[in-house]
């Protein structure tokens, strides 16, 4: 007599690998898009840190200036002295200007970075007007918008060539109209 054994998976034990396999798809998504934010936003502050290394050999070169830029540029065809352009001859890496979270200004202009213009042609020596180091606390360049989502902040580089990453007021954008946490 032959025995009739079926061979193959329940509908009650395929629903149950689906739900299972559902429920882990709604944890893992969530912490992978967190993952990639993050890993974002600290190449951003490495580009950050190498545009720091470039402004400070321009430093050395020009007597201790920083350089006369304009904070912005419209187009990559704009003529105008702006950071990407300016810095070429110490980083001739473009992608340095790149925070890859942006997805707009780069392509555009040429750089996801805005130049804080009220310090341009100063002597880094300047920035510490009240004595100590006022130049850790003045921003040089930063993210020309919260490319990481207002609440990851915006990063930015400071007078003393040190990233740190802040959370936006809205006063502007750039550089500039910024609170620490």
């Amino acid at each position: 007599m032959k025995s009739s054994s079926q061979k193959g998976f329940t509908l009650t034990e395929l629903l149950i690998v689906v739900g299972v396999i559902a429920v882990l798809g709604a944890v893992v998504v969530p912490i992978g898009r967190s993952v990639l934010v993050k890993s974002q936003k600290l190449r951003c502050q490495s580009n950050l840190r190498e545009i720091g290394f470039a402004l400070d050999s321009y430093c050395r070169d020009n007597h201790g200036r920083l350089p006369d830029l304009q904070s912005m540029r419209a187009s990559r065809n704009a003529d105008v002295p702006v950071l990407e352009v300016v810095l070429k001859k110490y980083n001739s890496n473009p992608d340095i200007f790149h925070c890859p979270a942006d997805r707009e200004f780069f392509k555009k202009s040429g750089s996801s970075y805005a130049w804080n213009n009220v310090v341009s042609g100063t002597a880094r020596e300047a920035m510490n007007f009240f004595g100590g180091n006022q130049a850790s606390k003045i921003p040089l360049v930063g993210d020309k918008e919260a490319f990481h989502g207002d609440e990851n902040g915006t990063n930015l580089l400071y007078g003393d060539f040190r990233t740190d990453d802040e959370v936006k007021f809205s006063v502007g954008g750039g550089a500039l109209g910024h609170a620490k946490n």
